[in-house]
């Protein structure tokens, strides 16, 4: 088989990311999917959230669209793009700690698990 580059290679027009198969399975069936965030992207689909990252590859992955003539095999197949990333989707993990975290830091209410000091007592007189 031949690979040549085709009239409408663009290495800005594709980006490939990297879906389970439940997502393949929502596209199929047209269901609206959503991309959210700023620092950190996320995918949203009715009843999910995926989380989004950049990933750096090692290897050169060619987009190819096979060239078929009529009557023929196909013989030749043209890169449409190359990457030298993707964007992966993941299951997002709730943090669900962070609040607590919030709320611990801007607390007036002192307490060290190591010693078992603290400033409650100080607090409620």
């Amino acid at each position: 088989m031949d690979i040549q580059f085709s009239d409408n290679y663009d290495l800005e027009k594709y980006t490939l990311i990297q879906v389970p198969q439940d997502i393949i399975d929502k596209i199929t069936k047209g269901e609206e999917l959503i991309i959210k965030g700023n620092e950190n992207s996320i995918l949203c689909t009715k009843s999910k959230s995926y989380e989004l990252k950049y990933l750096e590859t090692s290897n050169t992955i060619f987009l190819l669209q096979a060239v078929n003539k009529v009557g023929e095999e196909i013989k030749t197949s043209e890169i449409l793009s190359m990457e030298n990333h993707i964007i992966e989707c993941n299951d997002v993990i709730p943090k669900k700690y962070q609040p607590i975290l919030k709320v611990k830091e801007n607390s007036a209410i002192f307490y060290d698990l190591k010693t078992g000091q603290s400033n409650i007592e100080s607090i409620l007189l």
